[in-house]
């Protein structure tokens, strides 16, 4: 089933219905909120008048038409106050038991004590956090939905228009009204024809901020079709709340347009490893990542480019990922790229000339090469780094007597057990582990629940984490195994099943499923995933970009620990089955 995202404006008043309850009701006059949210969600006798607020109360109006489901996800858009902070702490608590994930985002410059601020960079804060979050959503192909009851009236009106341009279903709950009601559905929209001419200028502005005058064409500052789309201050150019919104929106719809069609690519070889690519009398260094040399072959074999022309890296310098319209020569792109640690800079010529299909590339060029369309305000690249943990579970009955296991439950030994504390000692020394997930057999679950119970972690368990099913030779003794149930001559081959077992092929394709699943959830954290040695190897294939097909094993010993950075340009393997912890024991003299 698709998960839901629902996007909820939290206002300043929700403790106010608390504070009052508490003044008319001496009872639970000392009552704290987190005391009055559990006897409110145990239908505990007394608190049945107490005023939950208009954000709970549509949520749970919502969930009662079916809207949402338990392990859907929840974000609280929060006004920059205090009160307002505190409501939607008080939102997240009732609903932690509901949601799979809640996350509350404070909405900078939305405080009213501020006009100016609140309605630039409020509003500005309240279209970059909703659209980021639908633009999530349709990525994981997930629902979204708004609930835009609770908030400032500034964030009600303005989200409404939002959910309406981005076709995001909104509900509201007026006061006295027992149903939530849906929004219908307003004809509005943006001018795309004006959106595509002035691309490269509306692009530049998003992505810097502030631009200078002189960076601008004239036609640009001469449109007065654009005035509401921007603000100028000492002759520096900054995009309005609604030019950014005009511009989120073409980009989170582009999907549906597109300057050229991948069967409309050209073919064009790829560099073999140690070669320098040339384009005419240019050539790149072979030392450029090889993720540049495939971003470099990828571009040239779009029908709208000509050349490309390396100019220079700058090593340590931060850069980002871009395309610019050179202002003197009009049909060339200035773009760049970052590796995480150093900038290149080429050019890339354009086949078209006319100003129209010049624009309609850069969007092309945005659309195809961009990693992140859009990275959060003041939040810096490890934002979106997530350490990931692989760890084999520990030693279990089924290895002292030598069986075949896929999915045959067997228990860990005592021996095991005690390897899992070891292994839950040093994870809470070494990691600041977020969250712990693994795979729903034995071996694994009662490993993560020793480490889960020392890091104050409760495992999600997930039957996609499981070991490959090895059918009916599970559970035998691997003598056993061969002679009731023989290999078939073919069993290597990926897509072969056998005695009722898993092929390669699905087992691989299950658990990368699962996996980068997991791993969007967790964005700039650190997580611990307990599984099993053939999912381990599944994973570093992956990495390594190697078929599901690809004989490849990764030797993993027990309760082993394999450290992978997924980081916003590039992937780090830190460690490959470290087992410090049990063998700093084993030097000791202890049998583990």
């Amino acid at each position: 089933m698709r998960k839901t995202r629902l996007i909820a404006t939290v206002g300043v008043s929700v403790p106010n219905g608390f504070d009052r309850f508490k003044d008319q009701f001496k009872d639970y006059s000392k009552a704290t909120y987190s005391e009055l949210i559990t006897a409110s969600k145990n239908n505990d006798p007394g608190v049945e008048k107490l005023n939950l607020g208009a954000e709970i109360s549509t949520i749970n109006g919502m969930i009662k038409q079916n809207l949402l489901t338990k392990g859907d996800l929840l974000y609280l858009l929060s006004s920059d106050t205090p009160k307002g902070i505190k409501s939607s702490e008080i939102v997240k608590e009732y609903y932690e038991d509901y949601f799979s994930e809640i996350e509350i985002i404070i909405l900078a410059g939305l405080n009213p004590k501020d006009n100016k601020t609140m309605s630039d960079e409020g509003i500005r804060s309240l279209i970059q956090g909703t659209v980021e979050i639908v633009r999530q959503a349709k990525n994981n192909h997930e629902n979204s939905l708004i609930n835009a009851t609770g908030g400032l009236k500034i964030q009600t009106s303005f989200i409404s228009i939002i959910g309406q341009l981005l076709d995001v279903p909104v509900y509201y709950l007026y006061e006295k009204a027992e149903d939530i009601i849906r929004l219908p559905q307003m004809p509005i929209n943006f001018d795309r024809q004006l959106w595509e001419k002035y691309f490269a200028e509306l692009n530049k502005l998003s992505q810097t901020g502030k631009v200078q005058d002189y960076l601008l064409s004239d036609a640009f500052k001469t449109d007065q079709r654009l005035k509401k789309l921007y603000n100028i201050h000492d002759d520096t150019y900054e995009l309005s709340s609604v030019g950014l919104f005009m511009h989120e929106f073409f980009l989170i719809n582009e999907e549906k347009h597109s300057a050229q069609t991948p069967s409309q690519t050209k073919q064009s070889p790829s560099p073999k490893s140690g070669q320098s690519i040339q384009r005419g009398a240019v050539t790149f260094p072979e030392s450029i990542p090889p993720v540049f040399k495939t971003k470099i072959d990828s571009l040239l074999r779009l029908d709208y480019v000509l050349n490309l022309t390396f100019f220079e890296s700058k090593k340590g310098f931060k850069g980002i990922d871009s395309f610019e319209q050179n202002k003197d020569k009009p049909n060339t792109i200035d773009a760049s790229y970052f590796d995480g640690r150093n900038t290149w800079f080429y050019e890339i010529t354009l086949n078209p000339e006319n100003e129209t299909d010049i624009n309609k590339c850069l969007i092309d060029l945005h659309k195809r090469f961009k990693k992140l369309p859009y990275v959060d305000r003041g939040k810096s690249m490890e934002k979106f780094d997530v350490d990931v943990l692989l760890i084999r579970h520990a030693e279990h009955e089924g290895e002292i007597d030598d069986k075949v296991e896929g999915f045959f439950d067997f228990k860990l030994t005592e021996k095991g057990e005690r390897q899992a504390e070891i292994l839950a000692v040093r994870l809470q020394k070494e990691y600041n582990i977020s969250h712990l997930y693994t795979s729903s057999l034995q071996r694994a679950s009662k490993t993560a629940d020793i480490v889960g119970e020392k890091l104050n972690l409760k495992p999600t368990k997930l039957d996609d984490l499981r070991a490959m099913n090895y059918g009916k030779q599970g559970g035998l003794s691997k003598i056993e195994a061969n002679i009731l149930f023989p290999k078939r001559a073919d069993s290597k081959l990926p897509h072969v099943k056998a005695w009722g077992s898993e092929s390669m092929l699905e087992f691989s394709l299950r658990f990368i499923q699962i996996f980068y699943e997991i791993v969007q959830l967790h964005l700039g954290q650190t997580i611990a995933i307990v599984t099993h040695g053939r999912g381990v190897s599944t994973i570093f294939r992956e990495v390594m970009k190697l078929s599901p097909t690809e004989q490849f094993i990764i030797e993993s010993d027990n309760t082993s620990i394999h450290h992978i950075q997924f980081g916003y340009h590039d992937t780090f393997v830190h460690s490959i089955n470290d087992t410090k912890h049990i063998e700093l024991r084993r030097q000791a003299g202890e049998d583990v």
